[in-house]
């Protein structure tokens, strides 16, 4: 099944994560359309950037607090909690972060089906979301409860797996050589985040993607948005929706303030803007640190702990 990479009519930007894979940019072929969520196709949900997984996941989470997928006919209703996840062997004493860019991580990832695809990367984020069913009106049955993993950047879609995987699954399957790492395994975290907590709190300008010519510069901060969103100054292009400098506009509607209907029309007025501010707000490496931290309410778990983790949300 061939899809669009249209997000509500806002192009992908970006590099494929492969020179192979580069023409996904355009299009994307989704080997097991069945698989996906209840009907999601993940492809054209949401936007995809080479190496910006935070804001795959955010842009993900957003979509799904305003616009989830319908119940199936037949099917009785649905709803979905959300979280953003993190894994990540970052510590520093809380309050202390580097720089993001200079944090020291290194977690052996399982990203594909080779044994080329282990990647140690300083950190990756991807997006949770737990489905609960319940029976449809008139109907027997029990609520019946899923979890699954959207991950964009992992390439076990193209063969046996797609994404959305079962969460068990997938973190069965990505975390299985830090499992046999005995560093990683005494060192790396996963840190679950509601929705409703990432999409207020977290805050990214981007500088860790910057080219380091750039961010050794200190007038990079007086730079107009402009400069700084230009795809020459960064080490792989960027989004070209706006930076993270603020509550999403769906957070009110995830608190219940607003409608899922005025939260998306906000939230589309806000992705189709091309104003950006010259605030530099980031605090990446405080929800990559494995050790506490205040600027979320989350959940710290090892990665022998994620099903006993499951079992208590």
């Amino acid at each position: 099944v061939t899809v669009s990479v249209l997000y509500w009519g806002f192009p992908r930007g970006g590099a494929g994560r492969t020179t192979e894979a580069a023409a996904h940019i355009e299009t994307r072929t989704s080997p097991h359309p069945t698989h996906t969520m209840e009907g999601l196709n993940v492809y054209e949900f949401s936007p995809y950037w080479h190496c910006y997984c935070e804001e795959n996941v955010y842009r993900f989470l957003e979509k799904m607090a305003v616009e989830p997928p319908a119940a199936p006919e037949g099917s009785g209703p649905k709803s979905y909690d959300l979280y953003s996840a993190f894994v990540t062997s970052y510590s520093a004493t809380p309050g202390n972060e580097v720089a993001p860019g200079e944090w020291q991580s290194a977690v052996p990832v399982v990203m594909g089906p080779k044994v080329s695809d282990i990647v140690y990367w300083d950190y990756h984020c991807v997006a949770v979301v737990k489905e609960t069913t319940k029976p449809a009106p008139g109907a027997k049955g029990e609520t019946t409860v899923k979890w699954w993993v959207v991950d964009y950047d992992t390439k076990l879609g193209k063969g046996e797996f797609v994404t959305p995987m079962p969460l068990e699954l997938y973190f069965g399957v990505t975390l299985s050589a830090a499992g046999k790492n005995p560093v990683a395994l005494l060192e790396a975290r996963v840190r679950f985040v509601k929705a409703v907590e990432f999409l207020a709190k977290f805050r990214s300008d981007r500088r860790h993607m910057y080219l380091r010519p750039v961010i050794k510069d200190a007038r990079y901060k007086q730079m107009p948005a402009a400069q700084l969103n230009n795809p020459v100054n960064f080490q792989h292009p960027p989004p070209k929706t706006p930076r993270m400098q603020g509550p999403s506009p769906v957070v009110a509607a995830l608190k219940g303030g607003t409608s899922k209907a005025a939260a998306k029309e906000a939230l589309l007025a806000h992705l189709a803007s091309k104003e950006d501010n010259n605030k530099h707000l980031n605090n990446v490496a405080e929800f990559l640190n494995t050790q506490n931290t205040s600027v979320c309410k989350s959940d710290l778990v090892g990665i022998k702990e994620i099903g006993k983790w499951v079992k208590e949300h």
